[in-house]
């Protein structure tokens, strides 16, 4: 099994999950989009719209074999991010191959402040206990298909500045709970991208 999870969305994610020493850290930004349906704003004579109709047989056969394939998948993305890091931020366009455009844009902030402040990672990072959470069989490319949670573990990781000194906090926590989202690359294909990496904010399944 492949193993791994680390530092992309942006700089605050990097600081967050690895505990820089920073003299102050910007405010966890965090977007929310409701949709609510008012009653009496929609007309009476207000079309119904028939749900969509599977188009093609699913990608996956079982939730085994979809876990499975979001587990290489989020492991390959890992070790993209990890190699963007030991080399100190430089050519982040090679987390296109592994994660969408939305992914890559907010990685890429974090990535660029590495190679502002002169910093490299060293090591890398590992996962385990990959759990399903949740598998659309008719998802669309451009949808989330998988989601999955992991244990985060960032034990074998290192952040040195350019003398080769740490710059990770020695209160940093090790092993954290994350959930990660997938889509698909195209109808039909098994090959996935990765479009969320986010920290867990529900019970902590990794202590112990």
């Amino acid at each position: 099994m492949p193993q791994y999870p680390l530092w992309k969305a942006d700089a605050l994610t990097a600081a967050l999950r690895y505990g820089f020493r920073m003299r102050t850290a910007p405010a966890l930004l965090v977007a929310a989009l409701v949709v609510g349906t008012l009653a009496g704003c929609v007309p009476d004579d207000e079309p119904v719209r028939p749900a969509p109709s599977p188009t093609s047989s699913p990608i996956f056969e079982s939730d085994e074999e979809a876990l499975a394939a979001a587990v290489e998948a989020y492991g390959a993305y890992l070790a993209v991010s990890d190699s963007v890091l030991n080399d100190g931020g430089q050519a982040p366009e090679r987390l296109l191959a592994v994660a969408t455009e939305d992914l890559y844009q907010k990685a890429a902030e974090g990535f660029e402040s590495f190679a502002t402040k002169g910093w490299r990672g060293t090591g890398s990072t590992t996962f385990d206990s990959s759990v399903l959470q949740s598998y659309f069989s008719d998802a669309v490319p451009g949808e989330q298909i998988i989601a999955i949670y992991v244990c985060v573990d960032l034990s074998g990781v290192d952040v040195v500045d350019g003398d080769g000194a740490s710059v990770v906090s020695p209160s940093r926590v090790n092993r954290s709970p994350y959930e990660v989202g997938f889509t698909a690359v195209e109808a039909g294909d098994p090959s996935l991208l990765v479009s969320s990496d986010a920290p867990w904010d529900g019970d902590d399944f990794c202590v112990g």
